[in-house]
């Protein structure tokens, strides 16, 4: 700053003044000196200042707010990113000599169950701040329909796995029995509902009621649906000790045991009419006092023309009769009336067939 130096005669005559003219003569600035306030504040720049420096969005927010405010001078210039996809944010960029909003969305569809954490980095002409953001995926497993009934005559159902909350629903599915499917066995879900097809291999079920379940492992819980297949009756046939298969089993007191040589014997059915057969179960009571293989045959005739042909090979070693169980495809034969049905048993050691009784030591066929 310059200097001022004032004479003696210049102060006399300013005394001899008014006081206006002190007060006027005191607030003037010499040329050459600037005012350092207004400098000052003109030079000041834009500052970066974030608020919240964090955002928890929860189990169920979807939209949260951020301020960018500039409490210094000048124009703000700004830019958001962030490295997480499931994070949007609108505007991503901007320029405020106050303040502006930046509306921040979080997507849960890609996202597993748990939390989550990602950030938002701000950066500025007037420094940089980051934002932690974190996030919590609840998915909900949902299942339909609960039940899967097939009746007597479906082999496929369809049902529908979706997820009613939020993120990603992993599931897969275990079928309890060998003849239940599911198609695809796993999978994700998150807006639609997945569609599963459900069907069952009938060769494969009982006469009667079957009954399974499909279990439904989920990172949104887990869940078991039941699943219920029926079959006709069937028509069992026993072996009698005459060489004949009848409707009617012997009773507990007329028991009889049949010794199996090497050579086969035989049983005979003769149908009375029409019948389909999809396959047969056999049930065999048969004991033997040292390990022996016997041989199972069954054929259907029509005439002397052989219809069909099925058999196996088991191995029995028990005093005690025990229950020899198999299934025999016979791929949806139809027998006509008139037709006959020959079993035949034979062994390479001495066996024993049980006959009457209770079902463990009855022998019978099951046609279905």
């Amino acid at each position: 700053m310059r200097s001022l130096t004032y004479s003696t005669s210049t102060l006399s005559t300013l005394r001899k003044g008014t006081c206006m003219g002190m007060v006027l003569f005191l607030m003037a600035i010499p040329a050459g000196c600037k005012d350092s306030s207004r400098e000052d504040a003109k030079s000041m720049p834009p500052t970066l200042r974030v608020t919240p420096f964090s955002l928890d969005f929860g189990s169920e927010q979807e939209v949260q707010t951020l301020s960018v405010d500039n409490p210094g001078q000048g124009v703000l210039e700004w830019e958001a990113s962030t490295d997480s996809s499931w994070l949007a944010m609108e505007p991503a960029a901007g320029q405020t000599d106050s303040s502006d909003t930046i509306r921040v969305r979080v997507g849960r569809a890609t996202l597993t169950a748990g939390m989550h954490e990602g950030s938002l980095d701000i950066r500025s002409n007037g420094g940089t701040e980051k934002v932690l953001v974190t996030v919590v995926v609840v998915p909900l497993l949902r299942v339909e329909p609960e039940t899967l009934d097939f009746g007597e005559d479906r082999d496929e159902i369809v049902f529908h796995i979706s997820n009613d909350g939020t993120g990603l629903l992993e599931w897969s599915l275990e079928p309890s029995a060998q003849w239940l499917r599911a198609v695809p066995t796993e999978g994700k879900a998150s807006g639609e509902a997945t569609a599963v097809t459900a069907s069952i291999d009938r060769a494969a079920t009982a006469p009667g009621e079957n009954k399974a379940s499909i279990e439904v492992i989920s990172s949104g819980g887990d869940a078991t649906i039941p699943v219920i297949a029926r079959e006709p009756p069937g028509t069992t046939l026993y072996l009698g000790p005459t060489g004949e298969l009848g409707d009617e089993a012997f009773s507990q007191e007329a028991q009889w045991s049949k010794r199996i040589a090497e050579l086969p014997v035989e049983w005979t059915y003769s149908f009375t009419e029409d019948t389909a057969i999809r396959r047969m179960r056999t049930h065999f009571a048969i004991s033997a006092q040292e390990p022996s293989e016997i041989a199972v045959s069954v054929s259907l005739k029509r005439g002397a023309r052989e219809i069909l042909s099925r058999g196996y090979n088991r191995t029995v070693h028990s005093i005690y009769p025990v229950p020899s169980e198999d299934i025999l495809d016979f791929s949806e034969t139809g027998a006509r009336a008139g037709d006959r049905l020959i079993l035949k048993i034979a062994s390479e050691k001495d066996t024993w067939l049980f006959m009457g009784g209770d079902p463990d030591k009855n022998s019978y066929l099951v046609l279905e």
